[in-house]
């Protein structure tokens, strides 16, 4: 016998695999009385068996019906109302003896029973077996859907008999396997083969010990057993439980979150296709004869699902699962809306507020994922200079480029030790040209295992940076300049994202540091930074632009708030859209990027509907945004039918009147989900986004406003 341990917190239980498991049900019951629940299949070919191992003066065997019919809240009141005939004491114990079906339905009623009485579960399936019999997952059945009312109710041992398997027909071994290739597809170890069920059994309960020890509630890693399952839960309802086994329906379930990871570019579609053999090796039938969208709003009553909103369990490797949430986009902007502070001068504001001594970001506190970060950051540099400490700042910027390429310097200015840290694209995003400035003065810079760490003490003099770059390489050395008796910055190239840059001088003069412009270059005086009594509030033009262009295609949305004389640049969105749409009609523009990259999202998603082929050009520094962002706006509008394609540093668009709908993945880019919010307005099919929360980086209440605030 092979034992396999669940170690939980506080309590632990076994798994005894092998032949014969059976036969020591006595030991396990341990002269309790027992209640034992079976179907009238198992009892039929079992029956006998399980008589001679118990006491019949003091056990009871209640037998249900077979199949998903008796996995109900009906069932349950039955089996508590023999139980308390029974006399079912707290101190007595529950055998589940059966397949899924039965070990769902006994233990959620031992659950519930006198608040829980213990139960042990003797699997006599393989799909029973190799998942549903470890792990605590009770449950019956509701007409809208799947293990809707349910409990984590752990069993105290479980008793796995392959020998069972020998009776077991040939379509229920057939819907085991698909169970066994889903642990195969989503563990990084691979499975034993799959004709040698005594290694299968063990390779896949182990792994499942393992997903329930490291998250029992289901909240995190355990969510990746549910791979194919979302779509297995439909696949069952949408035939009454009775054309598919749960098996079964799990095996089209994988292969339809393979084809859908695919769509979504989640999974590669090498990735793809080696899962499709796998589950064709094993013998399973994945061919559809139903179209696989009427599981769509079957799939929304998942347990696991809220209102509009699908988790899928996807793979980007065999072995590497991950959860990914689906929205569908129905909103329609409407009404008056106020978009969030400028997110460039909000970041520089809490800069130069901190650098000028004030302690309090309270005003700033929840404007976005990256705003956040700036706070956290520069408050971990200066609360901490100074203070005596020996260890160095650990500043984590999250997926925060603009953190990172301004406290870096700031960090050398003010001779701090900080190594800092980030998440997604961040740490991979130029940032050379900036350290190399950086060295030259004084400051040490090293970028390895996941960190930047900045050491060292920053001397002023003249710094030469790349304007072609990055214009926040700039921005960051002119913050830190005041720190450092002043310095001289040259622009060695074409400087690009200028306006940015303006800005920056805009915020820095607000806090009494005037800085002269010269011939390629700027001039920062010996000054300090102080703050000034108030500030006037500068929403956000680019977050702005998104509601724009809803307007621009008959959304009834008037945006309030927006200053005209606001040194962003992005505020050219509404000339653009102006000129684009006199006449009538929005016709195709030429429109040069290299200063407005923010627009590039919602200037592509409106004149996706325009008139002619739109060009935006020189957008070649999009690929270093938080996706690739030429490919990804690319890729979102061909997703939904539209017609757009990059040429060299130019994403060209050919307009369309309409979109046919899909998926779209932004690959956690905050303003591709935007910018799908936009393109669905139009389209006539249904539109899905992946990670729809990933606008929290720039405006969390972005789907509030956009659906009108609903």
């Amino acid at each position: 016998m092979q034992v396999i341990k669940v170690n939980l917190p506080g309590r632990e239980y076994e798994v005894t695999l092998g032949v014969g498991a059976f036969e020591l049900l006595p030991r396990a019951i341990r002269g309790r009385r027992a209640f034992v629940v079976t179907d009238s299949n198992v009892s039929t070919i079992y029956g006998e068996r399980l008589a001679a191992l118990l006491d019949g003066a003091s056990n009871h065997v209640e037998i249900v019906a077979p199949g998903e019919s008796s996995k109900t809240i009906e069932q349950a009141s039955k089996l508590w109302s023999a139980m308390q005939r029974f006399g079912l004491r707290r101190g007595d114990v529950v055998v589940a003896f059966g397949g899924g079906v039965v070990g769902d339905l006994a233990g959620f009623a031992a659950s519930a029973y006198m608040r829980g009485v213990s139960y042990i579960q003797i699997p006599t399936t393989l799909v029973a077996q190799v998942d549903s019999s470890v792990g605590g997952k009770t449950a019956v059945n509701l007409p809208e859907g799947k293990n809707l009312i349910g409990a984590f109710h752990q069993p105290e041992a479980v008793l796995l008999d392959v020998g069972f398997l020998e009776t077991l027909p040939e379509r229920e071994l057939k819907a085991g396997l698909a169970e066994c290739v889903k642990y195969a597809m989503i563990c990084a170890e691979p499975a034993p083969p799959l004709d040698n069920y005594a290694l299968l059994t063990a390779y896949c309960v182990t792994a499942k010990a393992r997903f329930v020890e490291l998250d029992e509630l289901d909240f995190g890693a355990r969510m990746y057993l549910n791979f194919g399952h979302t779509f297995a839960h439909a696949i069952e309802k949408r035939f009454d439980y009775r054309r598919y086994n749960h098996g079964e329906a799990v095996a089209i379930g994988m292969a339809l979150a393979l084809h859908a990871g695919a769509k979504l570019g989640v999974t590669p579609t090498h990735v793809r296709d080696a899962g499709l053999k796998l589950l064709t090796d094993a013998g399973l039938d994945i061919a559809l004869d139903f179209d696989p969208r009427e599981l769509v709003p079957l799939m929304q009553s998942d347990k696991k699902n809220g209102a509009g909103t699908l988790k899928l369990v996807l793979l980007r490797d065999l072995g590497d699962p991950v959860v990914v949430p689906i929205a569908k986009l129905t909103g329609r902007p409407s009404g008056r809306v106020a978009p969030p502070p400028s997110k460039s001068v909000s970041h520089r504001r809490v800069i130069c507020s901190a650098l000028a001594g004030v302690r309090d970001f309270s005003a700033y506190t929840n404007l976005s994922d990256d705003i956040d970060a700036t706070v956290r950051c520069i408050s971990a540099l200066v609360n901490s200079v100074g203070d005596g400490s020996a260890e160095s700042a650990t500043p984590d910027c999250g997926e925060s480029g603009t953190t990172l390429r301004f406290l870096v310097p700031i960090a050398a200015a003010l001779g701090r030790t900080a190594r800092f840290t980030g998440h997604g694209r961040l740490l991979t995003r130029p940032i050379a040209p900036l350290l190399e400035a950086l060295s030259s003065h004084g400051a040490s810079c090293t970028l390895t295992d996941g960190a930047l760490t900045v050491s060292g003490q920053l001397c002023g003099g003249t710094f030469e940076l790349p304007g072609d770059v990055s214009s926040q390489f700039v921005s960051g050395l002119l913050l830190a300049a005041p720190l450092i008796g002043g310095a001289t910055v040259r622009i060695t190239s074409a400087l690009q994202s200028a306006s940015y840059v303006d800005v920056t001088i805009g915020v820095m003069r607000e806090f009494g540091v005037e800085i002269r412009t010269i011939e390629n270059g700027y001039i920062v005086p010996d000054s300090r930074y102080i703050a000034p009594q108030s500030l006037v509030q500068d929403l956000d033009w680019s977050q702005a632009a998104f509601f724009l262009a809803a307007r621009a295609l008959g959304c009834d949305v008037e945006v309030t708030g927006l200053r005209e004389d606001s040194a962003q640049g992005d505020r050219a969105f509404a000339a653009i859209v102006e000129n684009a749409a006199r006449g009538g009609r929005l016709t195709a523009v030429e429109v040069d990027v290299s200063d407005i990259p923010d627009l590039v999202p919602p200037l592509a998603a409106l004149f996706c509907f325009a008139d002619g082929v739109t060009r935006l050009t020189n957008a070649g520094r999009l690929r270093l945004k938080e996706s690739d962002r030429l490919a990804s706006v690319t890729a979102a509008i061909n997703a939904l039918g539209g017609n757009a394609a990059i040429d060299g540093d130019t994403l060209v668009i050919t307009g369309v009147t309409r979109l046919r709908g899909g998926a779209v993945n932004p690959h956690g880019d905050h303003r591709i989900a935007m910018m799908t919010a936009v393109l669905a307005l139009r389209a006539d099919g249904e539109v899905w986004l992946a990670n729809p929360e990933c606008v929290r980086k720039s405006y969390p209440d972005f789907w509030r406003d956009f659906n009108g605030g609903a």
